[in-house]
């Protein structure tokens, strides 16, 4: 991906048995630098800023800077990739984050969180890789002054959540990418498998699973069907529940046509109506991309899509008020099937690639919120 044309010529070499290579290469913008938008059913407006360089230094080292301000996230991110560490066939890097999730309108809390992490990745075959990484991170949950009162003006089940912890993780990602081409794949498969330990210190212990696939085939170069799916489970051992701030909430741009959090546990008292979080989650997606009947030159691409899954599971201690330690009954867990279908847009506008998704939901649980568009452009040098 750092190169747009390669070409490579044989000249004679020192010996009749010996050949010069001579490859002359030119190079490709490697730099990205991106802006995102969502709007969603309930006015809220998110942007994102991003600045990547793939080729930092014209030594494949990669840099990325992220600067994300909206309602819902305000993140900094920085991390460094050097994909040859110690001259090896290792990749190493390091991230660091400083992060302010506002789930007020969602979940009624807010969350605060920084920290650090080091990996380091290498190849176990020509298509199976295996990275490993240990992160460590302190997150700090707190609701508005007065909610967790008596009578409550929040979920008391969130209420029991408040506090401050530290994590201690190692964990791994097994990839086996079979893919003709990572970035716009039309043809292969890849299957990936990641899971997090943390109690290796800190005051949190659980273990968390995720696996995802994909499947593409190209009938033509406008004509492309795509099949993917993850799933994630997360459980607490040693006596420890899983947190809030650790479970899983799908919607958004996990789930087209529902909102951020939109589906899962939840609970429905009219007063708080708020998102709980999974502890289990499994989500598949099928698209097919089709020729428009437009010029080529106005790069408009469309695709229809379908997804599908679910998101529920929480332990008996997760549905239980700090008042009253007991189950409270307007928690509602439901593994139900939902699905939504939806047309997508691409335009290779100008300004840089821009996405539109338009969806409309077929099933939910009656306490799910949807929403039916949503944007995102980006940009590169």
């Amino acid at each position: 991906g750092f190169f747009k044309d390669v070409d490579i010529k044989q000249l004679p070499g020192s010996a009749p048995d010996r050949t010069n290579l001579q490859v002359k290469v030119s190079q490709q913008p490697s730099g990205e630098l991106s802006f995102s938008a969502g709007y969603s059913s309930v006015d809220r407006l998110v942007a994102d800023i991003g600045v990547t360089q793939r080729d930092f230094g014209g030594r494949g080292q990669d840099v990325r800077a992220e600067v994300s301000v909206g309602s819902l996230r305000q993140l900094i991110n920085f991390s460094f990739t050097e994909p040859r560490f110690l001259g090896r066939n290792l990749s190493g890097g390091a991230d660091l984050y400083l992060q302010r999730y506002d789930f007020s309108t969602y979940a009624g809390y807010t969350s605060n969180s920084i920290g650090a992490s080091l990996r380091l990745g290498f190849p176990l075959g020509q298509y199976l890789s295996l990275s490993t990484r240990y992160s460590i991170h302190q997150d700090v949950i707190s609701v508005a002054s007065g909610e967790c009162g008596d009578p409550p003006l929040l979920s008391p089940v969130i209420c029991s959540e408040t506090g401050s912890t530290f994590t201690s993780a190692p964990g791994y990602t097994l990839r086996w990418d079979h893919r003709n081409d990572a970035f716009n794949p039309t043809r292969g498969f890849y299957v990936q498998m990641s899971q997090d330990f943390a109690g290796l210190g800190g005051n949190t212990k659980y273990i968390k699973t995720i696996g995802e696939g994909g499947w593409y085939h190209g009938f033509t170069p406008d004509f492309i069907l795509s099949i993917t799916g993850n799933a994630g489970y997360i459980a607490g051992w040693g006596g420890d529940t899983v947190r809030v701030n650790d479970r899983f909430y799908q919607g958004g741009n996990t789930f087209r046509g529902f909102q951020v959090a939109g589906i899962g546990p939840r609970d429905t008292s009219p007063q708080f109506d708020q998102a709980l979080g999974a502890k289990f989650y499994a989500i598949g997606s099928i698209e097919q991309t089709f020729p428009d009947g437009l010029p080529e030159q106005y790069g408009i691409k469309t695709a229809l899509f379908t997804d599908f899954g679910t998101a529920g599971l929480l332990d008996d201690a997760d549905k239980r008020s700090n008042l009253t330690h007991s189950i409270v009954p307007t928690v509602k867990v439901d593994l139900r099937l939902r699905a939504s279908v939806g047309l997508s847009v691409f335009w290779k506008s100008p300004l840089g690639p821009i996405r539109i998704d338009l969806s409309d939901v077929l099933a939910k649980a009656p306490y799910d919120k949807t929403e039916t568009f949503k944007f995102s452009t980006s940009t590169r040098f």
